[in-house]
């Protein structure tokens, strides 16, 4: 098979500017499916055993997934949030569940009708106990499959449980504990057991750790078996203890990382990435995907704009380094386009930006500060290099916008373009004099018909002035939709009206947006995680 011509055959048939043939092509391995998963400190994951629903702990937020154990079908949606559960684990006919908390160190067991209904169905507590005589920080919670056994992990032991009444914890009584022999104490996630009890997998700081029992669910014969090491591109951010789920055949392990910084909401995200066992249960067959074609990782946080030089061999980022002061970074690819082969070429101070747009001939930078609510103008000595950038002018446009979060201008340099979040609107102004935000003149605002979520980041303005993209995002940012409005008159914000508007696989929160010229690739800021992720259309 000849991947190059196939490559090819594929770019030839990309359809310009159709936001309905976006695809993103990493597949279903090592990417966000949302954010069901709001803590760095969090635990446990829990799959429906047909693998149509991945619960986070406190199941406030959870995904379904159209294509078992496919993520790259799911769809967030919300649900009953319990506070403080760090590991959830659901009965096999979903009729009942149990929830962990660390704060409090109690085991919760609930009812829930009708069955696997996190959404919609009725919730009572059955029962409650106190665990804190047997740990003080519990993180992760096991069954027996017939309910006579529970196991409740902590930072370096695991401790069992039985039960004289199944699968009813005011009947338990504690039967004993085993310290982890594989690695330091105080590291160690969440853990789960083998369908038939003879092993038990544990997460420790970016491992997976396999015990083998020699007596199956008796933990006192537990033995350390083996090691599991993802790569670090599951985490860039650093050193992390993952939540761990499998697939109940054993052939898949899922691992979920939370993130160590925050976004604007001051919630934490996360990811989930899924790893192949080529035999069943055994950490030494694991095999993994990384779509590298289609994403890039950065080491910073909190960027706030994106911008392509227009024939696509470079790139820049804007993020906050302090309150007051942001980085401009520029990029070199050495394949136009490819963001996989850029690499880090100059960087530049400026005051605290938001959005980013450079003039075609490279000469001019633009971006928006919402704190003071301006619009920042500066030159470039040398074309496209950032590292001769240099203050010209600031302009106010705090008679119109209140927070103004990304900027745009007609190519000739004759209109410029705001988006305010706060008021989701658009904002429209002449230029007297082409690319000098000082001649500027307010013409009109256009509030934006956008989805229900309506917390808007990001703009693009197509280069015949015919169409706008936004990402229109839910407060959280726990999903993003990308909206296509169109102008009925090119440039004339009045006659705009929404055309298209899609949930974007991949993304959680996005903070810029760019087109390559033909319109045949897309291109996504995502942060706290600063990636650019690129689609085809």
């Amino acid at each position: 098979m000849n991947i190059a011509r196939l490559m090819q055959e594929a770019a030839a048939n990309a359809v310009a500017w159709d936001l309905n043939k976006l695809a993103f092509n990493g597949g279903d391995i090592n990417f966000a499916i949302g954010a069901t998963y709001y803590s760095a400190g969090f635990s446990g994951i829990r799959f429906k055993p047909d693998g149509t629903l991945v619960l986070g702990p406190e199941t406030s937020s959870f995904d379904d997934l159209s294509t078992p154990w496919d993520l790259g079908t799911s769809s967030l949606n919300s649900g009953v949030g319990r506070s403080n559960a760090t590991d959830i684990y659901v009965k096999a006919d979903g009729s009942v569940y149990f929830a962990i908390d660390r704060i409090f160190n109690r085991l919760a067991q609930y009812s829930l009708s009708p069955a696997w209904d996190f959404e919609n169905g009725t919730e009572t507590v059955v029962n409650d106990i106190d665990v804190s005589s047997v740990t003080l920080y519990p993180l992760g919670v096991e069954f027996k499959s017939d309910g006579t056994k529970f196991y409740i992990g902590d930072l370096s032991q695991i401790h069992e449980y039985s039960m004289s009444s199944a699968w009813d914890i005011s009947t338990a009584t504690f039967v004993q504990s085993f310290s982890y022999t594989q690695g330091a104490s105080s590291y160690h996630g969440n853990m789960r057991f083998k369908s038939d009890g003879t092993a038990f997998f544990v997460a420790y700081r970016n491992e997976v750790h396999k015990y083998t029992l020699s007596s199956a669910w008796d933990i006192s014969t537990s033995s350390y078996d083996s090691t599991f090491t993802p790569p670090a591109s599951f985490y860039p951010e650093g050193d992390a203890t993952p939540s761990i789920d499998l697939k109940p055949d054993g052939t898949e392990l899922f691992l979920a990382y939370g993130s160590t910084g925050t976004i604007d909401t001051g919630l934490f995200l996360g990811r989930i990435f899924k790893v192949e066992l080529g035999t069943p249960w055994d950490l030494s067959t694991a095999s993994y995907t990384v779509p590298s074609s289609d994403f890039i990782n950065f080491s910073f946080t909190e960027a706030m704009g994106l911008f392509f030089k227009p024939d696509g061999t470079k790139l820049y980022v804007v993020r906050n380094s302090t309150s007051s002061i942001s980085i401009v970074a520029e990029y070199a690819m050495s394949l136009a386009w490819d963001i996989t082969t850029a690499t880090f070429t100059a960087s530049s101070n400026v005051a605290a930006a938001r959005g980013l747009y450079i003039s075609p001939d490279g000469t001019n930078l633009y971006f928006t500060r919402n704190s003071n609510d301006s619009v920042y103008q500066y030159s470039m000595s040398s074309a496209w290099d950032i590292s001769s950038l240099s203050l010209v002018r600031t302009s106010s446009v705090s008679s119109q916008t209140t927070t103004p979060t990304d900027i745009s201008f007609k190519p000739d340099g004759t209109k410029m373009y705001l988006v305010d979040t706060a008021l989701e609107r658009v904002f429209e102004y002449d230029l007297s004099t082409p690319w000098d935000i000082s001649t500027k003149t307010f013409v009109q605002f256009a509030a934006l018909p956008m989805g229900s979520f309506n917390y808007v980041y990001a703009m693009y303005m197509r280069e015949d002035g015919g169409a706008m993209y936004f990402f229109d995002a839910e407060f959280g940012d726990l999903r993003t939709n990308l909206v296509e409005l169109k102008l009925s008159t090119n440039w004339d914000v009045s006659t705009i009206q929404e055309d298209f508007n899609v949930e974007l696989p991949v993304v959680t929160a996005a903070r810029g947006l760019s087109f390559k010229s033909d319109g045949k690739k897309m291109y996504v800021l995502s942060v706290p995680y600063t990636r650019i992720i690129s689609y085809d259309l």
